[in-house]
């Protein structure tokens, strides 16, 4: 249930509730057992997962910082920072877009391998160029 209850806290941003959940014992990379089909979160999702396809920035930082990892595919193949870019170009929250989860995704070791450009986001591209030219 701790997966379950770290990918809820950190689909709505709420950096407090997914520290305590943290400090209680859950585990950083706990699945989100359950999934939301609504959200088209997979069952077997991580909390970063979630937290990065929301845009939900200072929860990834939080995980970041806590260990979680930072580039595993969740059961779709899909990638906390393909899922951040894709909160930038082809989410309901889309105008409210930082690259700042995907800058943050990149620092702590995150593969833009398997990302095509352009995205259609120009901020989000400007990240990626410069990540790729010197990551």
């Amino acid at each position: 249930m701790g997966g379950d209850l770290l990918a809820t806290f950190a689909g709505t941003n709420n950096a407090p509730g997914v520290r305590a959940l943290l400090d209680l014992g859950v585990d950083v990379d706990a699945p989100f057992a359950s999934g939301d089909g609504y959200w088209g979160e997979p069952k077997g999702c991580l909390a970063i997962h979630i937290a990065a396809w929301r845009a939900c920035a200072p929860v990834v930082r939080l995980l970041i910082e806590r260990g979680s990892p930072v580039d595993p595919p969740d059961p779709l193949g899909v990638t906390p920072v393909m899922y951040a870019i894709r909160a930038c170009v082809a989410s309901y929250w889309k105008e409210h877009c930082s690259p700042e989860s995907i800058l943050m995704l990149l620092e702590a070791g995150a593969s833009v391998e398997r990302v095509q450009l352009p995205t259609g986001h120009a901020k989000v591209d400007e990240v990626l160029r410069g990540h790729r030219t010197t990551g």
